[in-house]
């Protein structure tokens, strides 16, 4: 680049003569000096096919308030690493940082920072990245609208990539996203780790939130055919102190997605919460520890209308409430199903069926839960208008040695409210207290408990 006139000093408008170099790299190899600051006031545009550019770590800084994209990409087959981007964004830029346009695009080694819209952007049908250990921090539009890494169309696959500090998530897959896009990453202190909204689906491999402001990751506006290998979010909304702050959440009518492994540790709010229709999922294994969060949600909550979703094992561990059927909506949610589930130490019941029908747990096992609510006052409750719905094996145990400190014995194993109908426990045992009792309501349910 120093040979098209790039000085690299931090003080030079070097736009030109990048221009210049980026113009003549077709076919070949583009490099810049390690360590210089280049300064630009326009945009830069890589228009040949075949380059290979290397900025060597230097870092290429915008100057003014400009309105374009720092860097865009209209040429396929173009290699870029070791790029520094620096959008100034305290000083009046606003732009994104590099938009990709063009097909067998790829980033590596890369860091944007300061930007003022969102990080790395595809957003053309026919454009395809992939980007490799690039680390995007602090987007801000000012208007709540920035990401990280923004797929509106095409293709975008990331691979041990990571955003913080963005306005709005650090990841954001859109509806027109491509089902070829992946998701390989970490976030921290994003107002959402990951959002999804594609409807065509995608991947994310391996995914890691923590400290997010509100979520780690969303499914929302019918995303769906998502494929999840192994999900983590930790801590989320702790440095905001967000009450609320949700591991991993399928907030509007998201079908047909497939989680293997979800873990949501230390979260004030939900573990995981499926919502407002969103029906036909499939997780393998979830656990939610909410040990170490200075509030607690139920862990596993499924409500306002949301059907037919598998978890094969779960556990939930010092949650408010371990798996809630139904919360604050009558909206029947009506045959889910969690194949085993451990409940350990919640406070307001182990396991509570507020509205629904026809909802199955196969293997349920309640330890050390109480209930500090008088509304439901059986570990495990059948509330409101709750029918059909059945454990196939209750093993519940309560020990005071080893309960919480503050833990109370339960008033009732099992609780059935004066409209819950023809639910059933079909066999178990309740043990650990003086007296186990079950207490029926309403007279039609049927509990078989040993105690």
């Amino acid at each position: 680049m120093r040979s098209y006139g790039a000085v690299g000093d931090g003080k030079k408008d070097d736009t030109t003569a990048l221009q210049a170099a980026l113009d003549a790299a077709g076919g070949g190899r583009l490099r810049a000096p390690a360590g210089r600051t280049f300064l630009i006031s326009r945009p830069l545009t890589v228009r040949r096919t075949n380059a290979s550019i290397d900025f060597g770590g230097s870092t290429v800084k915008l100057s003014g308030g400009q309105h374009g994209p720092m860097l865009r990409v209209v040429a396929s087959h173009v290699l870029i690493q070791r790029l520094r981007l620096d959008g100034s964004r305290g000083s009046g830029g606003a732009a994104n940082g590099i938009e990709w346009q063009a097909t067998r695009g790829e980033l590596r080694s890369s860091r944007l920072v300061a930007i003022g819209g969102s990080g790395v952007v595809v957003d053309t049908s026919r454009a395809s990245l992939n980007c490799t250990r690039v680390h995007v921090s602090d987007c801000r539009s000012g208007r709540g609208t920035s990401a990280g890494f923004y797929c509106g169309a095409g293709t975008l696959r990331t691979v041990r990539c990571r955003a913080t500090f963005c306005e709005h998530a650090g990841f954001l897959f859109d509806r027109g996203c491509s089902p070829n896009s992946q998701l390989d990453g970490t976030s921290g202190r994003n107002a959402i780790g990951a959002l999804l909204l594609g409807r065509a689906g995608g991947r994310v491999k391996r995914f890691s939130a923590q400290d997010d402001e509100r979520f780690g990751l969303v499914l929302s506006e019918a995303a769906s055919h998502w494929r999840c290998d192994y999900v983590q979010a930790s801590r989320i909304g702790e440095s905001v102190r967000n009450y609320g702050g949700t591991g991993v959440e399928l907030f509007w009518r998201n079908r047909h997605n497939s989680f293997r492994t979800v873990i949501c540790r230390s979260n004030p709010g939900y573990g995981l919460a499926l919502a407002n229709g969103s029906s036909d999922n499939r997780f393998d294994r979830v656990v939610c520890d909410g040990r170490g969060a200075f509030d607690s949600d139920p862990g596993i909550t499924i409500t306002s209308g949301s059907h037919r979703n598998l978890i094969r094992r779960a556990t939930v561990i010092r949650h408010s409430v371990g798996v809630r059927f139904g919360e604050d909506d009558p909206t029947p949610n009506e045959r889910n199903q969690i194949g085993q589930v451990t409940v350990v130490d919640g406070g307001w019941s182990g396991i509570r069926f507020e509205s629904g029908r026809g909802n199955q747990i196969g293997r349920a096992r309640v330890i050390n839960c109480w209930c500090a609510d008088d509304t439901f006052p059986g570990v495990v409750a059948f509330g409101n208008r709750a029918t059909w719905n059945s454990i196939s094996y209750l093993d519940q145990r309560y020990d005071q040695r080893t309960a919480l400190r503050w833990a109370i014995p339960p008033a009732f194993a099992v609780h059935c409210a004066p409209q819950a109908t023809k639910n059933r426990v079909r066999a178990g045992r309740a043990r650990g207290w003086k007296i186990a009792r079950v207490k029926d309501e309403n007279g039609t349910n049927m509990i078989a408990l040993s105690s």
